[in-house]
C-alpha cells in the first residue's frame, strides 16, 4: 500500500507541484489549504509537510504544535518557509524537518523518502 503524505499549502501551484512529485513517486497524497487537526488525525498520514505561513498569521506553527501535543512522535512533519526563522520554529515545535523556499526538488525528495521510512 503506498505511503499517505497530507499537505498542508495555501500557495496551489506549490501544492499542486509537490502533489505531482509525490505521486510519481508512489506516494498517495492529500492537500488541504486550512485542515484543523482533527481533519488530519483522521487521515493517518504517514508523513505531514506543512508551509508555515498560511491563512493570516504563523498558522503552521499552531498546527504543528498541537498535532505534537495529540501524538508520540508518530508523526514525522516537514515545514516549509521561505522565512528563515523556520529553523528556530522547527527546533522548538519538535517537527522533524524543515525547506527552506525555494528549495531543491531532489532534496525535497530524499528528506521525504527517509522521513517516511523511519
Amino acid at each position: 500500500m503506498a505511503k499517505k503524505v497530507f499537505i498542508v499549502e495555501d500557495d496551489g501551484d506549490l501544492s499542486l507541484m509537490l502533489q505531482m512529485l509525490l505521486e510519481e513517486e508512489g506516494y498517495h497524497v492529500i492537500t488541504s489549504n486550512y485542515p484543523d487537526t482533527q481533519e488530519i488525525l483522521a487521515q493517518k498520514p504517514d508523513l505531514l509537510l506543512v508551509d508555515l505561513w498560511f491563512g493570516e498569521e504563523k498558522e503552521g506553527e499552531q498546527l504543528v504544535r498541537e498535532l505534537k501535543s495529540h501524538l508520540d512522535g508518530t508523526l514525522p512533519i516537514i515545514m516549509m518557509s521561505s522565512d528563515h526563522e523556520i529553523v528556530e520554529i522547527v527546533r522548538e515545535t519538535r517537527a522533524e524537518a524543515y525547506l527552506i523556499k525555494p528549495f531543491d526538488i531532489e532534496i525535497f525528495l530524499k528528506k521525504v523518502k527517509s522521513l517516511v521510512a523511519s
